[in-house]
């Protein structure tokens, strides 16, 4: 099975969000893929929900956001689009307060996460707004910096508004900030689809997006046997800082089906009724996937890693 694209569109309130989702609907029509829409907003209506059209499917997702108090219903949302469309890819419009790397645990539900793929974080920015970001409040001025930050594409907004200077100061500072993003310098998000998602290299040599070089990557891991809890939480302490979540279901020796949630450090165990894959899914920056693929592979075959390690 071909896995579910999913491209996240990020960025402050005002930032042209709504705008680049119809350029990339617009696109999509024209490529025959299949697509959906989950659009996220604070208030309990959405206003623009008109800008998708009625022969694509679309989730709303009202009166809280998706990063925080929502996180449950994005994730049954994004099972229920899965299973019941099976689309080619899904584009998620994140309100203006949404953190990206919170958004994407949850997109990466551990009974999904084997069959999605991130295309990329894309985080608009308002170019007027950015350059009196010192006149925000702190939270707001955080905010902003964290989407860009943690994107794989960041579009500088409104350009037409702004002095060449201004511009360029501003390239400057989201550069210092996210030097590995591609930057797209537009007025009326007019960004052409196609460039979202690529890496460049020289002038006009597009190179596809991988996995490894998105800026916030994704791992799963399907565990097959059940694993010592001690063993699991020495690995847990060694982790470096740049493992931001982990979450899934294991089972530990002689115990039930367990639920992991694990971020700041801390794990949080809840133990299930129903037996469920064992997948565990990990979300961080700069992932070295083939060493985590071994030390989890050492977890539930510790006999053979020990042989091996001789």
């Amino acid at each position: 099975m071909k896995p579910t694209e999913i491209l996240l569109l990020s960025g402050f309130l005002g930032s042209g969000k709504t705008t680049l989702l119809q350029r990339f609907l617009e696109k999509e029509k024209q490529t025959g893929r299949k697509v959906a829409v989950i659009m996220n907003e604070i208030g309990q209506y959405s206003v623009d929900s008109h800008a998708v059209g009625e022969d694509t499917p679309l989730k709303e997702l009202l009166n809280g956001c998706i990063c925080c108090s929502m996180k449950d219903e994005l994730e049954l949302t994004l099972l229920s689009l899965f299973t019941q469309e099976q689309p080619d890819v899904i584009y998620i419009e994140a309100t203006g307060a949404a953190h990206p790397v919170d958004i994407l645990d949850a997109c990466l539900h551990p009974l999904i996460a084997p069959y999605v793929n991130l295309r990329a974080v894309v985080s608009l920015v308002d170019t007027e707004k950015w350059l009196i970001k010192s006149r925000l409040s702190p939270q707001i001025s955080t905010l902003l910096t964290e989407q860009i930050r943690h994107a794989d594409d960041i579009v500088l907004n409104k350009m037409d508004r702004v002095s060449e200077l201004d511009m360029a100061t501003a390239v400057a500072e989201i550069k210092e900030i996210n030097s590995h993003a591609t930057i797209h310098q537009v007025s009326f998000a007019a960004v052409s689809p196609d460039k979202i998602g690529q890496r460049t290299g020289q002038k006009d040599d597009h190179i596809p997006v991988t996995t490894t070089s998105l800026k916030i990557q994704s791992y799963t891991y399907g565990f097959t046997n059940a694993i010592s809890k001690e063993r699991f939480e020495e690995w847990l302490r060694q982790l470096p800082d740049t493992i931001h979540r982990i979450k899934g279901f294991v089972q530990f020796e002689q115990g039930k089906t367990t639920q992991i949630q694990y971020s700041y450090g801390i794990p949080i165990y809840t133990d299930e009724i129903m037996k469920l894959p064992m997948n565990l899914v990990l979300i961080g920056e700069s992932l070295d996937k083939e060493k985590l693929r071994e030390e989890l592979n050492a977890l539930e075959h510790p006999l053979l890693a020990k042989n091996r390690s001789r």
